[in-house]
């Protein structure tokens, strides 16, 4: 595969992502978050969002709930209405 290829490649785990969330396949979406997180500290924050809607969608509450709580203070105002919206979704 591609991230076989060039693992370090921050394109191509990003197209790796979002073509795993598209499809439905978290486990290898959050794989590919967390590695885009670390190649392209630039972009984290929405890296980081994207991995905690994988961890909602997989059950993993907990996991996505204490990365929002992370993100918020990191976030720009413009995510801040993303991550509301993640919250809100999460099970108590």
């Amino acid at each position: 595969t591609a991230v076989e290829l060039a693992p370090e490649h921050a394109d191509v785990n990003r197209l790796l992502a979002r073509a795993a969330m598209a499809s439905r396949n978290y486990p290898i979406a959050a794989q590919a978050w967390k590695r885009l997180m670390t190649l392209s500290p630039e972009t984290s924050s929405a890296s980081a969002l994207s991995l905690a809607k994988c961890y909602l969608r997989m059950g993993k509450v907990e996991e996505g709930r204490t990365l929002v709580a992370a993100l918020l203070p990191k976030v720009e105002s413009t995510t801040v209405m993303s991550v509301v919206w993640l919250l809100t979704r999460m099970p108590k």
